[in-house]
């Protein structure tokens, strides 16, 4: 081989080595291009992937449905199928799962920021908080403790109990807790209610200073024949005070949270009438005639009587104390045997009677978790209560009901199984209550305009009988909070409503206050706004609880007992009608982008308003009969017309002399 030969042969083994190597060149090129270009396309994918296997967040707490229990279910989701994507990206994709609802909540409560700028750590503790249980740690527990079935057992009561048992955090509970829980179950709601706020209040508690707690509540109770602490004073101004401002303060009564030594009014409400007074002073007839016991002096919210038990265990019937009249009757299979019942609406539970019972063959029967009373108040003996399947017109349902001496009665627990049942029904009180009372309204409508027109007036009353005082707890200090941020679109509408405060004289703006609070605003549907004091930021917990109790369910049905004919008369702005004292004012100040304000009305939100407001209704409406109030609505009734009539004046007489106004647009007259 010649020398010209082996220098080709070398030249084409270069080459060869040199094309080979940019072959190789170019492959690691392509490899690299797959590796980094694709990565972005992938992250599109991700988020396709994680939207179909994660579904979006709606907030239920009642079925314990928070932030923390989905986002611990969905996390290791996201962690893992999202690896590739940065923390922005997740937090990013966290706020996209959200509901409409809790969207637009946490975009509002991170403003003037946008979720883009908010890191994941910082996104998911603000998710937990915005969306976290709304019950108390105890009271999870209590109702945990007290959970029950109806039925037989089954798979969706095993589920319920472990779900309720995750949300107890029993792990964390100690056995001070675990007393104080148990202590409770076996109280009767009364003092079941109390309890727990006492047990929510200062969780650390122990059994015995709960008991010394309560077993206290119940002397003062006994002594001031109120529910909570001590009775409420009404406390007359001193002669500095009219002096000082004798436009306000001339004749009117302080309603304080606190009573002072020195004052000119009683400790304790009027055992007659429930009013503010003494005694001598009282004007209800002695005639009166009590709903609960049928006694003559006194009202059934302040009556003693012991024999009308206060539990929540009581049921009415309402056919043992009913004439005979037309009856529906119906056949109910009772364990697959027909029983023919009376259906009657006024009962809250079904009774079978003893002949009934036997025509069962004696099934067993277990002791009854219920008090059985008669529309009269009077006791229905029991003699046991029967677990058993029922159907009504081919539907099947499981219940149970009470073996009495009365007639089988078909009472509305089971009542509503039946459509039809209850179709029947609803087009006979159709029928009972055809009497048209549209011209009758209408007089009685045009004469409390003409007899009453300050009352109707647009605009705010005031009221010139009793004013709201505020008193700090002991060892508070000012709180000053600092003004919220308002989105930019919403503050001309702040503005213009801080306007329509300033003229109306509900507030008054101010250079400096040692007390400052923020402000919340929201929408209408009608496009305006609402504001409202954030009072819960450090102003609620530094001032004294006003003790008063609100009427019960049990004492307004008692007060309108016998009623044929009610209207419903609704106090125009409610709080904003009772003026602040001058010494309480300042501490009501809010903080706006436009300065500082204090109120000169009691606002909504203030801890003491509905105790105090309740406390001014129930002086006004003391001796009334047929009246009864909770909060700003007020309910009168009436056997007849007549009646009825005659009560609303006097009512209205007691409005014009208190400076109160009502919305007309929101009263209901002569309804039957």
């Amino acid at each position: 081989m010649g020398s010209e030969q082996l220098a080709a042969i070398k030249l084409l083994a270069d080459s060869t080595a040199q094309a080979q190597q940019q072959m190789m060149q170019m492959f690691m090129k392509f490899m690299q291009d797959q590796q980094s270009t694709p990565k972005t396309a992938n992250k599109v994918d991700i988020v396709n992937m994680l939207n179909g296997r994660i579904p979006t967040f709606s907030h239920n707490p009642e079925d314990g449905m928070t932030f923390d229990n989905w986002y611990g279910r969905y996390a290791i989701i996201i962690d893992k199928e999202g690896g590739d994507m940065e923390e922005e990206e997740k937090a990013r994709f966290i706020v996209s799962k959200l509901g409409n609802k809790e969207s637009e909540l946490f975009r509002n409560h991170i403003l003037p920021d946008v979720p883009e700028k908010v890191a994941l750590k910082e996104t998911i503790e603000m998710l937990s908080k915005l969306f976290d249980e709304t019950k108390s740690l105890s009271l999870r527990r209590y109702e945990f403790l007290t959970i029950k079935t109806d039925g037989p057992p089954n798979k969706e009561y095993t589920a319920l109990v472990k779900s309720m048992f995750n949300r107890t955090k029993w792990d964390q509970v100690t056995n001070d807790s675990i007393q104080c829980l148990v202590y409770i179950c076996g109280l009767n709601i009364e003092y079941r209610l109390r309890a727990m706020r006492e047990l929510e209040n200062k969780p650390g508690m122990k059994v015995a200073e709960l008991a010394d707690t309560l077993e206290a509540a119940l002397k003062i109770r006994s002594e001031g024949a109120l529910i909570g602490s001590s009775p409420l004073a009404v406390q007359a101004v001193n002669k500095s005070q009219q002096k000082s401002s004798p436009n306000h303060s001339k004749g009117k009564k302080t309603f304080s949270s606190s009573t002072k030594p020195g004052s000119t009014s009683p400790s304790a409400a009027c055992y007659l009438c429930g009013g503010m007074h003494w005694r001598k002073d009282c004007t209800l007839p002695k005639t009166t005639v009590c709903n609960k016991c049928k006694k003559t002096g006194h009202l059934a919210k302040v009556c003693k009587n012991k024999k009308e038990t206060q539990t929540n265990n009581v049921v009415y019937i309402g056919h043992s104390s009913t004439g005979n009249g037309d009856k529906i009757h119906v056949t109910v299979n009772i364990n697959d045997i027909p029983i023919k019942m009376i259906v009657d609406t006024g009962a809250e539970a079904t009774l079978i009677s003893y002949n009934d019972y036997e025509k069962l063959n004696r099934p067993k029967l277990v002791t009854p978790s219920i008090n059985l009373r008669a529309a009269n108040h009077s006791s229905i003996p029991i003699k046991g209560q029967l677990n058993c399947n029922f159907s009504i017109n081919d539907r099947k349902g499981f219940g149970h009901c009470y073996v009495t001496d009365t007639p089988s009665l078909l009472g509305m627990d089971w009542m509503g199984k039946d459509p039809l049942i209850c179709d029947q029904i609803r087009q006979s009180f159709i029928n009972a209550v055809s009497q048209d009372l549209t011209a009758p309204r209408r007089t009685l409508e045009a004469k409390l305009h003409a007899s009453f027109p300050d009352v109707f007036k647009d605009g705010l009353g005031l009221c010139n009988k009793a004013k709201a005082a505020i008193h700090l707890k002991p060892e508070s200090k000012p709180i000053f909070r600092k003004a919220r941020p308002v989105a930019y679109a919403a503050l001309p509408k702040v503005t213009t409503e801080l306007d329509r405060l300033v003229a109306r004289g509900i507030i008054t703006p101010t250079e400096y206050s040692d007390f400052a609070t923020p402000i919340v605003v929201v929408d209408k549907k009608d496009g305006s706004i609402r504001m409202c004091a954030d009072f819960s930021t450090g102003l609620n917990d530094a001032i004294e609880t006003h003790h008063y109790p609100l009427p019960t369910a049990e004492a307004i049905f008692s007060t309108l007992n016998g009623g044929k004919f009610f209207t419903q008369i609704d106090l125009a702005e409610a709080y904003l009608q009772i003026e602040v004292e001058e010494e309480s004012k300042k501490m009501l100040t809010i903080n706006t982008h436009l300065g500082l304000f204090y109120y000169n009305r009691m606002p909504f939100g203030v801890k003491t308003a509905p105790a105090i407001f309740q406390q001014v209704v129930d002086t006004m409406i003391a001796g009334l009969q047929g009246v009864a109030a909770y909060m700003d609505d007020l309910i009168i009734c009436g056997s007849t017309i007549e009646e009825h009539n005659q009560r609303l004046h006097e009512l209205f007489n007691r409005i014009e002399d208190y400076g109160f106004r009502v919305k007309a647009a929101k009263c209901a007259f002569l309804q039957p």
